[in-house]
């Protein structure tokens, strides 16, 4: 038997750990986008356990406020600041949290902090996109919520940081939504019809956002479109029913609809 050298073993695993977490991390992945909403969660959770890393707590906080738990996604997304605390992907995944449970304001902070700091850095277009996104719900919070300063102070920023998002990333889901609720809900023109084909193509590029697919039922039953809002509920609840927050979140438009033409 030919001698084992200590060294080459030592960088066979130094180099086959990083793939090995990276392989869980993708099978966490495949389990969310089967919808197999438990197992993905362990996944993610063993996958963090294994590997402590920004990457790692992102892709769980990210999970979980997927799932409709952003309280449970900030928590998991501040621990994994406290460590990384100059990690973009993983603040921008602190600052959708923050949005989500309502603290719009230091979401906003975040971003903007985020977006100057990434002047002098690389951060990825994909990660600047999602910034711009959340910056613009918090101010779109902010316009609806602070009175009619904060409409006049914020009220075109939101339709611009869209608009940039979408140039940064233009497969970002997220970004496609928001321009296309922005035309389905804007009340001066705003295009219904657009706004749904905008729905519609963000749908297709994230299917696991239950949160896409909710507004786009809303929508077609807004726009009269029954038939194709029913055929999409059902989808829907094929795809959400292990998810407490989407059948929370589902059951007025599943009356709505319930009630015929």
């Amino acid at each position: 038997m030919r001698p084992i050298h200590l060294t080459a073993v030592a960088l066979a695993l130094a180099l086959a750990a990083p793939a090995r977490a990276a392989d869980s991390l993708q099978a966490a992945y495949a389990l969310q986008h089967q919808h197999r909403w438990q197992e993905a969660e362990q996944a993610f959770r063993q996958a963090l356990a294994a590997k402590p890393d920004a990457a790692h707590y992102a892709a769980l906080a990210d999970f979980l406020d997927l799932t409709g738990r952003p309280a449970d996604g900030l928590a998991v997304a501040e621990k994994g600041l406290s460590a990384f605390p100059q990690d973009a992907p993983l603040a921008a995944a602190d600052a959708e949290c923050l949005g989500d449970v309502g603290h719009y304001h230091a979401s906003m902070a975040l971003c903007n902090r985020e977006l100057a700091r990434s002047r002098h850095t690389t951060t990825p277009k994909a990660t600047l996109a999602r910034f711009r996104l959340i910056l613009a719900g918090d101010q779109g919070d902010a316009a609806q919520k602070d009175g009619i300063f904060a409409m006049f102070k914020y009220a075109f920023s939101v339709k611009a940081n869209i608009d940039k998002a979408r140039t940064l990333d233009p497969t970002y889901a997220r970004a496609v939504y928001g321009a296309g609720m922005y035309e389905a809900e804007s009340p001066i023109g705003g295009n219904l019809t657009e706004g749904i084909a905008l729905l519609e193509k963000a749908h297709r590029l994230d299917p696991d956002d239950y949160g896409i697919d909710l507004d786009l039922i809303s929508q077609l039953a807004h726009a009269g479109h029954k038939s194709e809002a029913r055929k999409e509920l059902a989808a829907f609840e094929k795809a959400f029913s292990g998810l407490p927050a989407a059948r929370h979140d589902i059951r007025p438009l599943e009356k709505k609809l319930g009630t015929g033409d």
